[in-house]
């Protein structure tokens, strides 16, 4: 099982940056790199948590990037791009800034 650090290294290898992971999960930037880098080893349960829901997100994501493009599709869940890894996280990041209401 990854530790909240070993998955928060992955979003970020997969194209989303501490600021958009800070974004989607509502904690502070600094937290998102203090707990990335180690030097904040036993996070909050709520830290914990959002991280934990964040990453099941992107892994569900990236899944279906992986089906399509294994199925020779180019574009994935209604974004008019190419089907990347990396490209998919930007635009689920850019999806979650689209989200927040007035």
């Amino acid at each position: 099982m990854l530790s909240t650090s070993e998955k928060l290294k992955m979003l970020l290898a997969s194209g989303l940056t501490t600021v958009e992971v800070a974004r989607e999960t509502d904690i502070t930037q600094a937290t998102i790199s203090r707990i990335a880098t180690g030097k904040h080893a036993e996070p909050r349960e709520r830290s914990v948590r959002a991280i934990d829901a964040l990453y099941t997100k992107v892994c569900a994501q990236l899944l279906v990037v992986a089906d399509l493009a294994s199925q020779g599709d180019t574009t994935c869940c209604g974004h008019n791009e190419s089907v990347t890894s990396s490209g998919h996280a930007q635009a689920l990041g850019n999806d979650a800034a689209k989200d927040d209401g007035p």
